[in-house]
């Protein structure tokens, strides 16, 4: 494909659920990756219990974002939130990394300031399985905005 010309400073990452914690291990591991903004993602390097966790070491200093909401199932945003916030204790101002709550189901709304809340496991499932289309532009977009180069 010689004639196809891609601008690497505009290659992003998405993903939703384990696809998002795919996008965020990708993004900080693959050169070329401009920014990765994900929806529901867990820590991709270890699980709650994990008898082998690992130590995130990214050979790249990707620009990531998740997105959780507040209620989610099965610890996916207590995860998310401390997968973000290592990442961020570790590099510092070396990468930017971002962790966002929203609450809500059918027009959900950043919370003010990103927390984690207790709900049934049903009821996370619920609002675990609904994409937040209406904050595409918002958040996700806005974000790549931002960060298209390296």
């Amino acid at each position: 494909m010689p004639n196809v010309h891609v601008d690497s400073s505009r290659v992003f990452l998405s993903g939703w659920s384990n696809g998002a914690s795919m996008a965020l291990l990708y993004a900080l591991n693959a050169p070329n990756i401009a920014a990765a903004a994900t929806y529901s993602s867990t820590n991709p390097y270890q699980n709650d219990n994990d008898p082998c966790p690992q130590t995130p070491y990214p050979s790249q200093r990707t620009s990531v974002l998740d997105l959780v909401n507040e209620c989610d199932s099965a610890g996916i945003c207590l995860g998310g939130q401390k997968f973000i916030a290592d990442l961020n204790n570790r590099y510092g101002n070396q990468l930017t990394a971002k962790f966002i709550t929203i609450t809500g189901y059918y027009q959900p709304k950043p919370t003010p300031t990103p927390k984690c809340v207790t709900c049934s496991e049903w009821q996370g499932l619920f609002y675990h399985g609904r994409w937040p289309v209406n904050l595409n532009d918002q958040i996700f977009y806005a974000f790549f905005r931002n960060y298209t180069s390296h």
